[in-house]
């Protein structure tokens, strides 16, 4: 595994000459992280507190800032290239070769999932910590998979049942009454350690505890929350995470280990099933209560449900080969490769646009650092408050002029400047002089901005 793991870390520092940017929420992890390393923590104005993310990028930032952004890039897309593997080795082995082929590609050309992984968002890195995790189980290694699945719990609240109702297995698994005990006092201090790290951050970042939660309820246009009925629309909206012969092998997989419950690969899979349903049912009970219940929300029970689409038609292989005769068999693999590929392919290029639309918000955080120095640098922008940009360029801004989140704003009023994305296209204002101008960015401010 450390060789498959360097291989992933080979090719994820690779990808950087391709995209080397972030996203609208990684900046805000990073732009924490760095506040922590100097003794602060200002979490108002930006997006959701995760604490593992910050926990990461903490210890990244005193490599300085183009270190930090690019390792967790390294980081996030390692995870996501080894979420692929543990998806193929999880599904191989439950189910053969074919079965992991199918999980493999499943995962890799699902809805967003690409995207997620460039622009370094915790999805890719959630998916291998609890795939991890199951394997881990399978060889019988229960202390480490329950570190992962801590790990995991530090990344999404959705995963605090998991979490919880593993450890009550690892207590019930004990040996002994003194080995419960102490299992027991670990899963207890776990629990803590979870609920200190969501709370306590933002207790000290905002003054309110639960900043992340109401934050992850601000209405969002179109989104599952929004709907008349939230908990339906969280089903419909994800159906289109994954292509539809990866459900049918899921309901396969499913309806052939009801049958034969007693063998280990049927428990896995019915464990594995009942798993992503509870994590769909949970976001789903959620998105009634106001959060957005969107694709990211369900990546991983989309992953878990592409293994199991992958165990499928893996089983379906192993009993045409043997109830079949050679040709009948080799008619039948014929037929499932006409059935499955057509539809992967289509997936495959929608991810490949997906990956190319995202090409625009690369370059646009790519020319911002230029155009600030055009503008006098980060300091002359600084001096010239408030400072005004789009919505969803606010955290990169503030990781740039190296300020919270919060003295961002998006409604310009003189006095102050305006560093507005062309994309926004707005009318000129007299009152904000354009003071530096790139292709994708144009600084405009009611000081003059000097050096």
């Amino acid at each position: 595994m450390v060789r498959t793991i360097g291989v992933c870390v080979v090719l994820a520092s690779l990808t950087l000459l391709i995209a080397d940017q972030p996203s609208y929420d990684v900046y805000a992890w990073l732009n924490w992280g760095r506040q922590i390393a100097h003794g602060g923590l200002d979490t108002t104005g930006g997006p959701s507190w995760k604490p593992l993310p910050v926990l990461a990028t903490t210890g990244l930032s005193v490599l300085g800032d183009d270190a930090a952004r690019l390792l967790w890039l390294v980081l996030a897309r390692t995870a996501g290239l080894l979420a692929l593997v543990l998806a193929f080795r999880l599904a191989r082995g439950l189910s053969g070769i074919v079965g992991g082929v199918v999980a493999c590609a499943g995962l890799a050309t699902a809805t967003d999932v690409a995207m997620f992984c460039s622009r370094g968002t915790s999805e890719a890195l959630l998916v291998a910590l609890v795939l991890g995790a199951v394997l881990l189980l399978l060889d019988d290694r229960r202390l480490s998979a329950c570190g992962l699945i801590v790990l995991a719990a530090l990344l999404r609240p959705e995963v605090w049942p998991l979490m919880a109702a593993g450890g009550l297995w690892l207590v019930w698994s004990a040996p002994t009454r003194r080995a419960r005990a102490h299992r027991l006092a670990a899963l207890t201090g776990a629990g803590v350690l979870v609920l200190a790290a969501w709370l306590l951050p933002e207790q000290l970042g905002s003054g309110e505890a639960l900043r992340a939660a109401s934050r992850a309820l601000d209405p969002v246009a179109g989104t599952p929350a929004q709907a008349s009925r939230p908990f339906v629309a969280v089903f419909t909206n994800s159906a289109r995470a994954l292509a539809w012969p990866l459900y049918a092998g899921a309901v396969l997989a499913v309806a052939l280990a009801a049958r034969r419950p007693r063998e280990r690969a049927a428990r896995v899979v019915l464990a594995l099933a009942g798993t992503a349903s509870v994590y769909m049912i949970t976001v789903a009970v959620l998105a009634e209560g106001g959060f957005t219940g969107t694709l990211r929300y369900v990546t991983l029970p989309a992953a878990l449900t592409a293994v199991l689409g992958g165990v499928g038609w893996g089983w379906l292989w192993q009993i045409a080969r043997e109830r079949a005769t050679p040709r009948r068999a080799l008619a039948a693999a014929l037929v499932a490769t006409g059935v499955v590929v057509p539809f992967l392919v289509l997936a495959a290029l929608r991810t490949g646009r997906e990956l190319r639309a995202t090409q625009a918000a690369v370059r646009l955080y790519d020319e911002l650092p230029s155009v600030l120095r055009r503008a006098g640098g980060a300091a002359a922008v600084r001096a010239c408050a408030p400072v005004y940009t789009g919505p969803y360029q606010t955290q990169v801004l503030a990781w740039e002029l190296h300020v919270p989140s919060r003295r961002i704003g998006i409604h310009p009023r003189p006095p102050g400047t305006r560093v507005w994305p062309a994309s926004l296209t707005p009318r000129l204002d007299p009152a904000f002089p354009p003071r530096a101008r790139s292709r994708r960015w144009t600084v405009s401010s009611t000081c003059v901005l000097r050096p």
